[in-house]
């Protein structure tokens, strides 16, 4: 008797879990085809922690994992060293998906030797500006000479902006008294031990490493717009940008500087239904991404508009960014 209500139990579960799964099936939000799609793992570039790339990266993760008895996408992030890493590393096939930003990935897949890049992009999630941060008593590009310099992490993308920077300001790294690669969690700890003078970050308006810094006592420099057009002209995706005065204090002026797209980037070798569900689940619950993403910027931020930047679309994220849904 026992042996048969053990019995009765486990089909009455057995039962109850194959219409749960029937229920949630037919009430796909999505509207995923009923197909004989399998489980798919993603394995997610994310930056380094304390970087302005890897909360929006944990963000997204978490949205697909928690959409996965719809899509059958799983996430799983993986931190890097940065957005320069990010590139080789999914062209190389170690991530599905990956974190960078937009002219890191057109300048280091311009001059392909081995044949046209694998590499599509996914979506632009939003525009990060460059920003020269520096000490109080800096007041022009001249003071920044005999200076010590935070040029960030090497392949990051606040290190390729720097090089930008000192590029079209005819600066020299040997004018300088120190050069020093600290990582993203290390710049507002250092910059407010007194540990270097100034340095560029790429970054949204108002985000927690700006705020942190700017309590520190730091401040935006204006870089000028003869070397700003420079820079412009060296980033292709970059375009012109304003911090809006009183972000930080009332008396924080406004600043014009140019911004660069965040993108997410896979390569063809991932299937379109895969990348299709994909995009579709980050396309429906963006602003829950951008909620809980500190250093995104909601005034650049969209999933749809690819059209600045000069890149091959994934067929699956066209056909997810057309949809009407």
């Amino acid at each position: 008797m026992k042996l048969a209500v053990q019995i009765l139990c486990l089909a009455l579960a057995l039962f109850a879990n194959s219409m749960g799964y029937a229920q949630t099936q037919g009430s796909n939000p999505y509207g995923f085809p009923n197909i004989d799609f399998p489980n798919k793992l993603i394995r997610f570039g994310a930056g380094i922690k304390g970087s302005a790339f890897y909360p929006i990266s944990e963000s997204i993760c978490k949205i697909i994992n928690k959409n996965t008895d719809f899509s059958k996408i799983r996430c799983v992030l993986i931190e890097t060293p940065g957005a320069e890493f990010n590139v080789v590393a999914t062209e190389n096939e170690s991530f599905e998906v990956t974190i960078t930003q937009g002219d890191n990935l057109l300048k280091m897949t311009a001059d392909e030797e081995d044949g046209p890049t694998p590499l599509r992009l996914l979506g632009l999630l939003g525009r990060f500006s460059v920003n020269l941060i520096v000490k109080e008593d800096i007041n022009s590009l001249n003071d920044l000479k005999g200076k010590v310099y935070n040029a960030n992490a090497r392949g990051s993308a606040s290190s390729m902006s720097g090089k930008v920077f000192l590029k079209a300001a005819n600066l020299k790294e040997a004018e300088f008294k120190e050069v020093k690669y600290l990582s993203a969690a290390e710049i507002a700890p250092e910059f407010c031990n007194n540990n270097y003078d100034f340095g560029v970050f790429v970054a949204a308006h108002p985000g927690p490493v700006m705020r942190r810094l700017m309590a520190c006592k730091a401040k935006i420099l204006p870089i000028p717009d003869n070397i700003l057009k420079v820079m412009q002209e060296e980033i292709p995706s970059a375009l012109p940008s304003v911090k809006a005065k009183g972000v930080y204090s009332p008396n924080d002026p406004e600043i014009k500087s140019i911004s660069v797209p965040v993108v997410l980037v896979t390569t063809k070798e991932v299937s379109t239904e895969a990348i299709y569900r994909l995009v579709t689940v980050l396309k429906a619950n963006y602003d829950q991404i951008y909620y809980n993403s500190p250093t995104l910027n909601k005034e650049y931020s969209t999933l749809k508009d690819m059209s600045q930047i000069d890149f091959k679309v994934h067929d699956g994220a066209v056909k997810a960014l057309n949809a009407s849904n």
